[in-house]
């Protein structure tokens, strides 16, 4: 980075959920804001305090802003409205808000006051802020959307439209949601990142032992899911798939290991299901700690993820996986298509909630004479790339030259980067 004696804007984000708290939200939050930081930037975060959590995991310090909460409908909602005085003053004193998208209620005020102020406002609008949950209830479907209808009315329309910029993953989601759609002359699209560290992790050895662990003598592939186990990840037809595909293996045909990784409301449901199903094939893994995870990426033969809402913009794990140079399936759900190749070598696109396409897609991903080839140019971008897109975003909103040539870099997909390949090949992933 080159000196320069720019003064940096202080910048007051607004985020759902703590940092302790993983999530593909919050790993985008925090990576913009530890991206921001680095370039010299005061970025000081408002977001949730639960009074279950063990309180060492909230950070005493001058960059964070807790506003007391609890969890209602699977969202963040306001316990304490006296909280929002320190809100409003630090927005007062900042130069830009930038909001991540859904937090209900907390959004529009931050919105709000900024607005108040004259504040600039860039937004990150992640996904639409759907009740994710399957009940038996007849009449919990229709309370369900008075409720996200309320949300909207009484928050969501406020910040999108105060704001300057709404920042989305993928032109397609953008087009895709209901709400954001109505408001395109703003959106500009910054696509997602993974983590650099976690190539540190990377590992041979790590990746042979993750295959002879899972595989034996018994298994040929690997099939992978790692995600939160809740409906809209689509499991149910991931499972449903499955089952087609063990009716179609013939005693010539090489066996197919499927581990599912994760944790979330669904287990129980999910587990049940694979018992109805007969099915000896599946594994649950549970939990996938980071150093882990990308040696068990590497070490699978496909990754899959079958989303089926508009909740998933553009799956994380998908790009992890192609990072390393392993093949994927998604869904044409939000964005993926715009960011996973569908060539049939790299990666497929299918319909959601359709068992018999992706079983079929399974089946030829698998069975693909050309699948070695992708496993040459790994497609990477990191999360400081998206960093300094958002910072480019900013310091044009407020009129302010960039703080360093360092963010005139190409930040578009790591593709022929000698750093990624290097990497990759010092492990033998590709």
């Amino acid at each position: 980075m080159t000196q320069d004696n720019t003064k940096h804007p202080t910048i007051i984000t607004v985020t759902p959920l703590p940092p302790h708290i993983t999530g593909g939200i919050e790993e985008y939050a925090y990576s913009v804001v530890n991206g921001m930081r680095k370039e010299g930037l005061n970025v000081i975060v408002v977001t949730s305090r639960f009074n279950e959590d063990d309180a060492t995991a909230y950070p005493e310090e001058a960059g964070y802003i807790y506003v007391p909460s609890r969890i209602l409908f699977q969202r963040p909602i306001l316990r304490n409205p006296l909280a929002l005085i320190k809100v409003a003053q630090a927005i007062r004193r900042s130069d830009l808000i930038h909001i991540h998208m859904p937090y209900p209620l907390v959004e529009a005020f931050s919105a709000f006051i900024a607005k108040i102020y004259r504040k600039r406002i860039l937004v990150t609008y992640h996904m639409d802020a759907k009740i994710d949950v399957e009940s038996e209830n007849t009449r919990e479907p229709l309370i369900h959307s008075i409720i996200q209808k309320l949300y909207v009315l009484l928050s969501a329309r406020w910040p999108l439209s105060y704001c300057d910029v709404i920042c989305s993953n993928t032109r397609a989601y953008a087009e895709s949601s209901p709400l954001l759609r109505r408001y395109l002359s703003k959106v500009r699209v910054v696509y997602q990142g993974i983590r650099r560290d976690l190539y540190g992790f990377l590992d041979r050895n790590a990746v042979e032992n993750i295959r002879r662990k899972y595989l034996g003598q018994r298994y040929s592939y690997l099939v992978t899911f790692v995600g939160r186990l809740v409906p809209y990840k689509g499991l149910k037809y991931l499972i449903e798939a499955i089952n087609i595909i063990n009716k179609s293996i013939t005693n010539n045909d090489k066996s197919i290991l499927f581990v599912i990784g994760g944790s979330g409301p669904q287990k129980d449901y999910l587990i049940n299901l694979v018992k109805e199903y007969n099915l000896t094939n599946v594994l649950f893994i549970g939990f996938v700690d980071d150093k882990d995870l990308f040696n068990l990426f590497a070490a699978s033969d496909l990754v899959v993820s079958p989303s089926i809402s508009e909740l998933e913009s553009v799956p994380i794990t998908l790009l992890s996986a192609l990072a390393v140079g392993t093949p994927v399936i998604g869904t044409s759900i939000g964005g993926t298509a715009e960011t996973v190749p569908n060539d049939g070598v790299r990666g497929l696109i299918i319909p959601p909630k359709d068992s018999v396409a992706l079983a079929d897609a399974i089946w030829r991903m698998l069975n693909s004479k050309d699948q070695a080839k992708y496993k040459v140019t790994p497609l990477v971008r990191f999360w400081d790339d998206v960093a300094k897109d958002y910072i480019k975003i900013l310091y044009a909103m407020l009129g302010l030259p960039l703080p360093s040539e360092s963010l005139y870099n190409n930040t578009r997909m790591h593709n022929d980067r000698s750093e990624v390949i290097n990497r990759t090949r010092k492990y033998d992933i590709i």
